[in-house]
């Protein structure tokens, strides 16, 4: 007897164990605060497990459920949980003839993965893209800058953002799952934008440092979930490393400091536009450098192609974000707002879908691997820092080289 989850592809957190509930045709979805008794096929597996393979897990069928109760909930979830099944069905407004699009909108804004297809899924993972469908900082961003956006316009200080920011980021965290990146972001956005109301300046570092400490603190056994060590690890790697790709790349896109004459409309905007692609290509790069071990160690797999593939992926992800976003927000106001915003998201989904499926078929653009032992990522991670010491020592008469 347990209390049953957000959504019918997982269900229990908080039993030590992951149950996976699959829904036959005319079988009821669990709802958050009630409690079933599940019957199905038990699997335990040697080791301290993780999110990917957890060490205990059942697979059950709704045909051999029973519901016993609900209302044991919190009020708080419960509240969110309705929030984002209302936030969904904007989703379809204009586009239910395309459900699969439906299905990654809302995977990408709200969390939901069950209604992504299995072709769709592959393609994903083997480009490497599949930490899209994670919420994360990216999410957390742009839900911060539509707040504060609201927030400007209604005169607010940036000294009191922070007030309004964190109950928003953790209501909406909350109704997402609480997945490990969610809660890494909520936290570092949360401190990140706070720290003005304390007379600090917002510092990346301590934010992300603070984060992780916090998770710890109330839950160390995160320390061995693949969803907290990737999730940490990439934004680590993208803060320590990224200085290190970018350097090299801004040279070519730096103004002549010989020119007299003022440049034109053009370059300049071809100019910020290079440095943006430069800007991406490095983040790609710090990235796949970092996650590439521990892809290769959770999933058995190594994906070069991932660096190309995520050169498209983040970029029209991000405006499947905003768009989605603004139909959720809007939605309620006019249904129009919904529509209109669905189909651009329909066209952008489209494109993404078959930019994926294009680098999945790219051969030698990913490898199957054995099971990898631990102590390749831990040697590829010392090489790593080493490589990092040896810029620092060298860059130490030329600043700026690593850290910058």
């Amino acid at each position: 007897m347990f209390q049953a989850g957000s959504n019918a592809d997982w269900i229990a957190s908080g039993c030590g164990m992951n149950v996976r509930y699959r829904i036959r045709k005319g079988g009821r979805h669990p709802a958050y605060g009630e409690r079933w008794v599940l019957s199905g096929r038990y699997i335990t597996r040697a080791g301290l497990g993780n999110a990917l393979v957890p060490r205990r897990s059942l697979n059950a069928w709704s045909a051999d459920a029973a519901y016993l109760s609900g209302g044991h909930g919190s009020a708080f979830m419960e509240w969110c949980y309705a929030r984002r099944r209302a936030a969904a069905a904007y989703f379809s407004v204009g586009i239910a003839d395309f459900p699969e699009c439906v299905g990654i909108l809302k995977a990408l804004v709200l969390g939901y993965r069950q209604d992504i297809s299995r072709p769709v899924d592959r393609a994903f993972k083997l480009t490497g893209t599949t930490h899209i469908f994670a919420i994360s900082g990216l999410h957390v961003a742009i839900i911060a800058a539509m707040i504060i956006f609201v927030l400007q316009a209604l005169g607010v200080s940036r000294e009191r953002w922070g007030l309004f920011l964190a109950p928003l980021l953790i209501a909406y965290t909350a109704a997402t799952g609480m997945t490990a990146s969610a809660v890494r972001a909520c936290i570092m956005g949360i401190a990140f934008f706070s720290a003005p109301l304390f007379g600090r300046r917002p510092d990346i570092h301590a934010s992300l440092s603070f984060s992780a400490l916090l998770i710890l603190a109330f839950a160390p056994e995160q320390l061995f979930d693949a969803g907290f060590v990737l999730s940490f690890g990439a934004v680590l790697g993208i803060v320590l490393i990224y200085p290190v790709f970018e350097r090299p790349l801004r040279r070519f896109w730096a103004p002549d400091p010989l020119r007299l004459q003022p440049e034109t409309r053009r370059v300049v905007i071809m100019r910020a536009c290079g440095k943006y692609l430069a800007s991406l290509l490095a983040t790609a790069c710090a990235a796949w450098v970092v996650s590439a071990p521990l892809t290769a160690f959770y999933f058995q797999r190594f994906s070069p192609i991932s660096i190309l593939s995520n050169l498209i992926a983040v970029p029209l992800s991000f405006l499947v974000l905003i768009a989605g976003c603004l139909s959720v927000v809007l939605g309620p106001v006019l249904l129009l707002f919904a529509d209109i915003f669905n189909h651009a998201n329909l066209v952008l989904v489209t494109a993404l879908v078959e930019a994926m499926k294009f680098f999945a078929g790219i051969p030698f653009g990913n490898f199957e691997l054995p099971a990898v032992s631990a102590w390749i990522p831990v040697m590829c991670y010392m090489a790593l820092a080493a490589w990092l010491l040896w810029l620092r020592a060298r860059g130490r008469r030329s600043p700026g080289i690593v850290g910058e």
